[in-house]
């Protein structure tokens, strides 16, 4: 899913490049029957359990259709604490003309093929061409999912999806530039406002400014750091790239992940929304140690930090703070109110002045898309507390 996380305005249209077309302006969704509305079309998470109402009217913010031709709107709710939320477009109408039906006239193969074509685009105009591997003739290259997949559509079962995992590699010891000896990790999120406070000149602070609100109130994706103990912050550099090109991030060499990712990277980091490279020097550093490909790098992080901002410590405590000063104590409650008991023990939070500009989480080696957040910081070793003081503001832009 291409979701919101302290990104920029421009997201949200380069995510809309992902479907047919664009939504009439002011549209109307007319829901036949109670449906979830859900805050995650991709984890199908639907807090505060919101249904819409037979015959009740929905103004459309945006649509996308799935790597398996399922559609979506993207419609504003009035009740709960989110104004908008994901509704199949089975579950009613639009402009008075059955979605349901219109979808299940399109086949399963067009739906694969408009999806990639529409991928392919929004690739090139992100990582340029040679980001998305060379021939692309195989269908994971081609259409962001397996052939597994496209049979599981056309025998109407839901796609298998293979949980994204990286680990440190057995037996390896090596120096600090040797990809699979790390022991542990560090993510990394953002908080834009912060990051953008002293950074007004470069484009994506320019464009966060003009974002909407909604952009504002979540994290965003600095990066995911495999580290090994005995480096300190030094473990990195562990394939091709062996140091740090001078000047622009950009100057780093591109590379390959599947197309279907391209948008949520986009919209997790607004340096590559914005069309910076910040992506390409996370992975070169960072992810080149994991040891496995870029894509499931990324889909481990992007995975994570849905999560945190999904949980009611963003949606309950620190988007209801955006611009005011909150006590160090009262945001540690409402982090380890999402994620269990003694988590904070494992949160180091980073201020630039008295502002917030940044959570870093300690995690075990082992990671994985399949199973929580939570879980996973449970087995994470204890980091240090950071540099924020008692109390601190939670920046706006």
């Amino acid at each position: 899913m291409v979701k919101t996380v302290g990104t920029l305005a421009v997201s949200i249209l380069l995510s809309s490049l992902c479907v047919s077309g664009a939504v009439a302006e002011q549209a109307q969704f007319v829901a036949s029957e109670s449906c979830e509305l859900y805050q995650s079309r991709r984890k199908l998470t639907n807090p505060q359990s919101l249904t819409t109402q037979s015959n009740a009217e929905y103004t459309v913010a945006d649509k996308a259709t799935d790597a398996d031709g399922v559609a979506w709107f993207y419609v504003n709710v009035k009740q709960g604490k989110s104004q908008k939320r994901w509704v199949k477009a089975a579950c009613g109408s639009l402009a008075g003309e059955p979605i349901a039906k219109s979808t299940k006239e399109k086949s399963p193969e067009a739906a694969q093929k408009n999806q990639g074509q529409s991928l392919s685009s929004l690739a090139r105009a992100l990582l340029g061409g040679a980001e998305l591997g060379g021939a692309e003739s195989s269908a994971k290259a081609s259409t962001g999912v397996s052939a597994s997949a496209k049979e599981s559509v056309r025998s109407g079962q839901e796609p298998a999806v293979k949980a994204a995992a990286y680990a440190p590699v057995r037996g390896v010891t090596g120096s600090c530039s040797t990809a699979g000896a790390f022991d542990s990790n560090l993510l990394a999120l953002s908080w834009q406002a912060t990051y953008c406070e002293t950074r007004g000149h470069i484009k994506e602070c320019k464009l966060a400014k003009r974002a909407a609100q909604k952009q504002q109130q979540q994290f965003s994706l600095h990066g995911l750091w495999p580290n090994k103990r005995s480096c300190g912050v030094d473990y990195g550099y562990c394939g091709a790239v062996k140091r740090r090109p001078s000047g622009s991030f950009c100057n780093y060499p591109s590379f390959t992940v599947d197309k279907a990712l391209v948008p949520r990277m986009a919209d997790a980091m607004p340096s590559m929304a914005a069309g910076g490279c910040l992506h390409r020097h996370e992975w070169w550093k960072h992810g080149s140690g994991a040891g496995s490909s870029a894509t499931d790098f990324y889909t481990i992080a992007i995975d994570f930090l849905d999560e945190v901002n999904e949980a009611s410590f963003v949606q309950d405590f620190v988007s209801k703070n955006v611009g005011k000063k909150v006590q160090r104590s009262a945001f540690i409650s409402a982090f380890e109110a999402s994620f269990g008991r003694g988590s904070a023990k494992k949160m180091s939070l980073h201020c630039d002045g008295n502002k917030l500009k940044e959570i870093r989480l300690s995690l075990p080696g082992a990671v994985t898309s399949a199973t929580s957040l939570k879980s996973q910081l449970s087995k994470a070793a204890n980091t240090g507390s950071g540099n924020c003081r008692s109390s601190f503001e939670i920046d706006a832009y």
